[in-house]
């Protein structure tokens, strides 16, 4: 509905949640942040991070689809966030308004975000395929796309720093957090990380991964 009532919208965005990896009936009793949908001219942020889960709570015309072309299957990491760069390039997103998450992305053990968003390295492919894009340079200035690729390290920064703390090693990742805080300040995370040796940085995004039967 949203597509048909946005004809220029090349997608359509739902709502979702993160959830630990505790099985879909358990994971819909849980009331966890709702990621909240994204619209508009997207490519500015979307360059900066990575505003989607998956592409679990998107619906894209089948038109841009094939304009885009396939995932880059040369990325072991970040090929999702590569793609929507690309789409992105294309057109405007649309969100749907409806409240209720489309979808539940589950923490999975296994799965590579949390195998490698711990890892530094892990991002390097990805940000090289983005930021070496003839369409960058196509739309952008060479300094504009420098200070987007600086705004983007910065976030990895903060994606490393908080899930080496997820995964047990407090120590290494407020070294990241500062990093990425000295580099893109921001109240919130400012707030955040000098909480950084109290209790909280035991929940909310910081709360350790938990551990299949354990729940």
């Amino acid at each position: 509905m949203a597509l048909r009532l946005n004809s220029a919208a090349i997608a359509a965005v739902a709502r979702y949640m993160r959830v630990p990896d505790l099985g879909v009936s358990r994971a819909r009793q849980l009331n966890g942040p709702v990621g909240r949908p994204a619209s508009g001219d997207l490519l500015e942020r979307l360059l900066v991070r990575n505003l989607f889960a998956n592409g679990g709570h998107l619906l894209i015309r089948r038109i841009a689809a094939e304009a885009a072309g396939p995932f880059h299957t040369g990325l072991r990491y970040g090929e999702d966030w590569e793609y929507w760069i690309r789409l992105a390039c294309l057109g405007s997103f649309v969100a749907v308004h409806a409240r209720t998450p489309l979808l539940f992305a589950r923490e999975r053990h296994g799965g590579a975000y949390l195998r490698m968003a711990s890892e530094p390295e892990s991002f390097a492919p990805c940000m090289d395929a983005i930021f070496n894009a003839p369409a960058l340079a196509a739309r952008f200035s060479a300094a504009k796309v420098a200070r987007l690729r600086r705004g983007a390290e910065a976030e990895n920064d903060w994606i490393v720093g908080r899930e080496l703390i997820r995964h047990g090693r407090p120590r290494e990742g407020r070294g990241f957090l500062r990093r990425s805080v000295r580099a893109a300040p921001s109240p919130w995370r400012i707030a955040l990380l000098a909480a950084g040796a109290l209790p909280i940085m035991r929940i909310g995004p910081f709360r350790p991964y938990s551990v299949p039967g354990e729940e």
